[in-house]
């Protein structure tokens, strides 16, 4: 009787109510754990899954995917640049600029 009064007493603390002691509760948060860990990694390599910009969904984006857009993204400004100060087309090339930034920066700042 006084194993369920205090297993009452747990249950009203905020836990789930399937769990009666905390053995239990801590099997389940490791089982949790395990799965979150084979969902998210494949192979060693950290994967992100289903990033949403705008209406566009990119999924299944690895750690070298995104070092790659990144280093793409840094030679891209380098070549705007370039022409930039051969043309000299300051007021276009800003824009390419601010356009290709924001898109890039939104999908670096949501990893």
């Amino acid at each position: 009787s006084e194993q369920v009064e205090q297993q009452i007493e747990k249950r009203s603390v905020g836990r789930p109510k399937k769990y009666f002691n905390d053995e239990d509760r801590k099997e389940a948060i490791r089982k949790q754990q395990l799965a979150t860990k084979r969902r998210f990694m494949n192979d060693g390599t950290i994967t992100l899954t289903d990033i949403r910009i705008g209406n566009v969904n990119i999924h299944a984006l690895d750690e070298n995917k995104v070092n790659l857009l990144r280093d793409t993204y840094k030679l891209c400004l380098q070549k705007v640049r370039k022409i930039t100060s051969i043309l000299d087309l300051s007021q276009i090339s800003s824009r390419v600029i601010q356009v290709v930034s924001s898109g890039l920066l939104a999908v670096l700042n949501k990893i």
